[in-house]
């Protein structure tokens, strides 16, 4: 893969698949390609990385996701595992907390469906919900954000 033709043609695969989320990774190249940041500009969206020893270039561009908010004063409950997220105890059912709801360490959040078994996702602290940052129905990763919390 050391052209632009191979490139294009992995975004063209990735933007036809029902994928969120890929990443591919050889020695010259790795690039991580997310849909799930559907309020930002395409390039936004794509994270490019070229290791130093390959890209020979004087004039090297890097192509990264950067999010602006201030999150000094967030905390973050992270997935798990791998799975799809439900925001309801089942899938298409009603959120069980949504941004302004205050909650408690052991109350259900979310769940996050593995392998055909809904996996309980409970808040780790007292808090109240500031951010949901992922749609429901999408895949997550482990250690992925899911909720942004504050006091």
């Amino acid at each position: 893969m050391k052209n632009l033709n191979d490139i294009e043609k992995l975004i063209e695969l990735f933007e036809k698949s029902s994928l969120t989320v890929m990443e591919v990774e050889l020695p010259e190249l790795k690039v991580k390609f997310d849909k799930r940041n559907f309020d930002k500009p395409a390039n936004d969206a794509i994270n490019f990385q070229i290791p130093q020893a390959y890209n020979q270039t004087q004039n090297k561009e890097e192509i990264k996701t950067t999010d602006a908010s201030d999150d000094s004063n967030c905390k973050f409950i992270t997935s798990p595992l791998v799975g799809t997220f439900h925001q309801g105890p089942t899938a298409n059912a009603n959120p069980l907390v949504k941004v302004g709801d205050v909650i408690h360490k052991g109350q259900k959040l979310c769940m996050i469906e593995a392998m055909k078994v809904m996996n309980e996702i409970t808040a780790t602290e007292d808090g109240k919900i500031l951010e949901v940052l992922v749609k429901d129905g999408s895949m997550v990763e482990y250690g992925q954000k899911l909720f942004k919390i504050g006091d």
